[in-house]
């Protein structure tokens, strides 16, 4: 198996940063926003973006909030094993309100659909928006496209893109690992 970096760690800082200072231009002062992680590995970059978005407007951050989508999959019964959810928290009502829906990496789009799911079985948000830390392109299985995206990355299908956050401190950054 064999392992590129395509984005190391300064390059990260650097991305989110970016992506902060956009939800910055278009959505301050996040009245009645809320920013949420896709779990798993969605959550880790919605947590990194918070980080920064506190740095930038201590006084007025979105809030912050978490969603499990393992129920809403349709590729649920194709794994074998039992497939454990994770921790959904939304810490306000979903209806009306303005959701920022956040993942990691965007490819065939089955994720973000099912992540679509399971917040409308919460309520009815007056918006929904998508940021993503990568956006793979191609290969897309269903029609989602991202509001904002950190970056866009030419993979074949059979290659992952993978994202690490710290520790260890020296892998962070963006893989893309091969066969």
């Amino acid at each position: 198996m064999s392992e590129k970096l395509l984005v190391d760690r300064a390059q990260l800082t650097t991305i989110v940063e970016r992506i902060a200072w956009t939800l910055m231009e278009k959505y301050y002062p996040f009245r009645n926003t809320l920013l949420i992680g896709l779990q798993p590995r969605g959550v880790l970059f919605a947590q990194r973006l918070m980080e920064r978005l506190r740095a930038i407007a201590p006084d007025f951050p979105p809030t912050f909030g978490t969603l499990d989508a393992t129920l809403f999959r349709d590729d649920i019964n194709k794994h074998k094993g039992i497939k454990v959810p994770h921790e959904t928290h939304i810490p306000e009502p979903i209806q009306d309100s303005q959701v920022i829906l956040v993942d990691d990496v965007l490819f065939t789009g089955r994720s973000v659909r099912a992540g679509l799911d399971a917040l409308f079985n919460l309520g009815r948000p007056a918006s929904v928006r998508l940021v993503v830390l990568v956006d793979r392109k191609h290969n897309r299985q269903v029609p989602i496209c991202p509001d904002i995206t950190g970056i866009e990355v030419e993979a074949m299908a059979q290659e992952r893109v993978k994202v690490l956050w710290s520790p260890p401190e020296e892998k962070e950054g963006i893989w893309l690992i091969g066969e």
